[in-house]
């Protein structure tokens, strides 16, 4: 790989970094932190003097098939704590910003319905203070008359579509309760809930970090298909607001799909595979995955990532003679290496040996395998120590009897002979001694003992287009620097620039 590319890759890894680090618990800036207007905020009264208090308040969101929207009600028990009967102008914010940088419009919710005491009410649209969400205009609000008795209850009913917002595979949902302030007291008691269309589990909801963008809230009760969030007396504020970042459901439901195929035919490689493949996709970090290799980094994952492998490594061991499934699973190895090194460095070691051995297979069985090859030319400075370019060729290092030890600790001792090396330049395709057979996942392939280094042909090199794209992509970032921002927009231009479609 030429320099500039590492180089390039460095840089765009930073710039992930950077991004992720700045919008990774959605309040990083004024887009992202909760608005006044923000979609889902529980109704506030247009005076600040008033005695009408909220002592409770019910929230559903059921979310959609597709997972793009939600249906939400909204159900508060008002009480006038006074002694004198008022009559409010009710406020509910129509609105909203997603937390990804809408400055040039306003979405709003669609289809609000308000009822008062179980009777339909009319609302009118009007304007409010303009906020970071609509800098150049007014903020949506719908207005609706309530008169509160002294000591009476008064039922408050909403309904309306919401829409998530995110990037694939995942998505955000929200509900603001902070305006809730504007009432008398504290809320008394309250209850929020999402409906899923999938069971839900820390592995479809993201219940601790981030993935670029969004979070969940503290704290959330999970059950069946729902998401629960309880509180009592709260006097809220911008941290009470809740959040949901969860996976796609057509994502999820692929990984159910692949789960029960192999159930049903154990012995199936390809279907060992493909789940692979299906809980690689969740475990990828949006606008990162082409560049970082990186993945989801919570506990949930973890358990994901064990399943994928797993997984791989059966289908490697079925079907050893498909380089595509050796590749895939050497990709997942690599990603999960440059994720979890820090926290588990004697992990990171063995998934990068069985990696450079799995490309190596996919190379002895193909040594045009075209993934492999854009792989090893894009990201071999991932496997230093493990995999280098020599002169126009992949060596693999990492298969001599000698390879890199593992942080802080003594370099493994030599083991006998267990598999032949990739093949060097200008061998064939055949299939290589010491495939594993089908049946359980495969050890750790270990290199023979005193044997030299493997190589395999190089992917070709790179044309003076790529040269003046560098430069392009340079001097955009220079420009974009200047006028104060723009990572996310250099970060996905430099991922389609670089990024591979992975099996």
């Amino acid at each position: 790989m030429r320099d500039w590319r590492r180089w390039m890759a460095v840089v765009v890894m930073g710039l992930g970094l950077a991004w992720a680090a700045g919008w990774g618990v959605g309040r990083g800036s004024a887009n992202a932190a909760p608005p006044e207007t923000a979609s889902g905020t529980g109704p506030a009264p247009a005076s600040t003097s008033t005695q009408v208090r909220m002592e409770a308040e019910t929230v559903v969101l059921t979310v959609s098939p597709d997972g793009l929207q939600a249906q939400v009600t909204g159900e508060y028990l008002m009480r006038n704590m006074g002694a004198q009967t008022e009559t409010l102008g009710v406020r509910f914010p129509l609105g909203y910003v997603t937390g990804l940088g809408n400055v040039t419009e306003c979405p709003e919710i669609r289809g609000l319905q308000v009822w008062v005491d179980d009777q339909a009410v009319t609302w009118q649209r009007i304007s409010g203070t303009p906020t970071a969400a609509c800098p150049g205009d007014s903020a949506p609000w719908a207005e609706f008359q309530v008169t509160f008795p002294p000591q009476q209850p008064v039922r408050l009913r909403v309904a309306y579509t919401q829409d998530a917002w995110g990037y694939a595979p995942y998505r955000v949902l929200s509900y603001i309760v902070e305006t809730g302030a504007g009432w008398y007291g504290t809320i008394g008691q309250g209850e929020i809930r999402v409906e899923m269309p999938y069971e839900v589990s820390p592995g479809n909801v993201v219940l601790e970090g981030s993935v670029g963008f969004g979070f969940t809230s503290p704290h959330a009760q999970l059950q069946g298909r729902t998401v629960r969030w309880q509180f009592q007396d709260l006097e809220p504020g911008p941290q009470d607001n809740f959040f949901l970042l969860y996976v796609e459901p057509e994502v999820w439901q692929a990984v159910e799909q692949r789960r029960a195929a192999v159930q049903a035919n154990p012995q199936d490689g390809d279907a060992w595979g493909f789940l692979g493949l299906a809980l690689k996709r969740v475990l990828q970090v949006p606008g990162l995955w082409d560049m970082g290799r990186t993945l989801r980094h919570d506990p949930g994952a973890r358990a994901l990532l064990d399943e994928a492998l797993q997984a791989y490594a059966q289908a490697v061991a079925l079907r050893p003679d498909d380089p595509d499934w050796h590749f895939g699973y050497a990709e997942l190895l690599v990603a999960a290496a440059v994720t979890w090194g820090e926290d588990e460095p004697q992990q990171a070691h063995a998934y990068k040996a069985q990696a450079t051995a799995e490309l190596a297979q996919a190379l002895a069985l193909d040594p045009q395998h075209a993934k492999t090859r854009a792989f090893l030319e894009d990201y071999a400075f991932l496997l230093e120590g493990w995999v280098e370019v020599r002169n126009g060729q992949v060596v693999f290092v990492g298969l001599t009897a000698t390879p890199p030890a593992p942080a802080g600790g003594a370099p493994p001792a030599p083991a006998e002979p267990e598999a032949t090396a990739a093949p060097p330049l200008g061998s064939s395709p055949a299939e290589p001694e010491g495939v594993p057979p089908a049946g359980p996942a495969p050890a750790t392939l270990q290199p023979p003992a005193g044997a030299a280094p493997a190589t395999v042909p190089a992917a070709s090199g790179n044309t003076a287009a790529d040269d003046g794209a560098l430069a392009a992509w340079v001097g955009l970032v220079a420009l974009m620097a200047l006028c104060g921002g723009g990572a996310l927009v250099v970060a996905v231009g430099l991922a389609v620039w670089f990024g591979r479609r992975a099996r």
